[in-house]
């Protein structure tokens, strides 16, 4: 496990993003509710990980994620696990989804409780 966590990285999504961010200019706007807004998805988080050294830290929790086999295997993935969770130490708990299984490139947003639990239910 120790390898595979290593070799795991947040790369992040303009999916989740508002505003500019360490690889371009976020994909979701804020409507006049207040609530995320992005084409053809009802539901989107935001994700406030915008600089380098949010980057970089997101990719600790990440590794730490892997290396802690908090995460689930579905059909289909290949080298690095499709969904991955982690707690900080505020609480706050974040999901990851792998974006590239080859490499091991992630996406990560905040989440609740709730889908917390969901996701750590998948596969099962």
């Amino acid at each position: 496990m120790a390898a595979l966590a290593r070799d795991a990285s947040y790369v992040g999504s303009c999916e989740h993003k508002t505003g500019p961010w360490w690889s371009g200019r976020g994909g979701v706007r804020i409507g006049a509710d207040g609530k995320a807004v992005r084409p053809k998805r009802q539901h989107t988080t935001i994700c406030p990980l915008t600089s380098t050294r949010d980057r970089d830290r997101a990719t600790k929790w990440l590794q730490t994620a892997i290396s802690r086999c908090q995460f689930v295997f579905v059909e289909g993935d290949k080298r690095f696990p499709k969904h991955v969770w982690y707690v900080g130490s505020d609480g706050q708990g974040w999901a990851g989804r792998c974006i590239n299984s080859v490499s091991g490139e992630y996406k990560g947003w905040p989440v609740g409780v709730d889908e917390m639990n969901r996701m750590k239910n998948r596969g099962r």
